[in-house]
């Protein structure tokens, strides 16, 4: 009998101990809420913290509009790739890309030389082999994460940088016609 008791006793303590304990606890939940804190939703996420951010972003690169009003219409501007029907190219023309890569169509035999750094990358349909006067640098292979040497093919779809203009280093065509999205600065002779 007095075990009961003893049991009763327990189980009505420890009750009273978590109904205070969860007392406390939403207490302290409604007290921490405040308008200095808000709950982030998404709505504030495009609407206060993106722009801000967008804001300090082109600040920091120095395109920040001088009105407040214009920043919600300030795009960043983006590389793009164009659209355009592939450009047949005449050896010895220097060629110039700033922002979009051109699609080039070329020749059996064409070489393309870099004059900085270059971007390319070969189409299907297209054999071209790396050009490099150096026997311990090449063309970076970032998609495949290799180097390639002098003589080695690159690969279709292969995403390759020239990381150096005017030392020696490009590619030459080895099908009958290469397709090349290319970006940067080249010569082709």
């Amino acid at each position: 009998m007095k075990v009961m008791k003893n049991k009763r006793r327990f189980a009505i303590i420890l009750s009273i101990l978590v109904g205070t304990l969860l007392s406390v606890i939403a207490i302290f939940s409604v007290s921490a809420y405040n308008e200095d804190d808000p709950v982030i939703t998404l709505s504030y996420l495009y609407e206060v913290a993106f722009p801000a951010f967008k804001q300090d972003i082109l600040e920091a690169i120095g395109k920040a509009p001088d009105d407040d009003s214009q920043s919600q219409n300030v795009e960043i501007p983006a590389v793009s790739i164009t659209d355009e029907e592939p450009e047949s190219v005449d050896s010895n023309e220097t060629t110039v890309q700033n922002q979009s890569y051109t699609l080039l169509e070329l020749e059996k035999g064409q070489t393309v030389l870099a004059d900085s750094i270059c971007e390319f990358i070969s189409r299907p349909g297209s054999s071209i082999t790396v050009v490099s006067p150096f026997e311990t640098q090449g063309i970076a292979d970032i998609t495949n994460g290799q180097e390639l040497y002098d003589g080695m093919e690159v690969p279709i779809n292969a995403y390759c940088i020239i990381p150096r203009g005017s030392d020696g280093r490009g590619f030459t065509v080895t099908s009958q016609k290469a397709y090349i999205m290319i970006r940067g600065e080249y010569t082709i002779g």
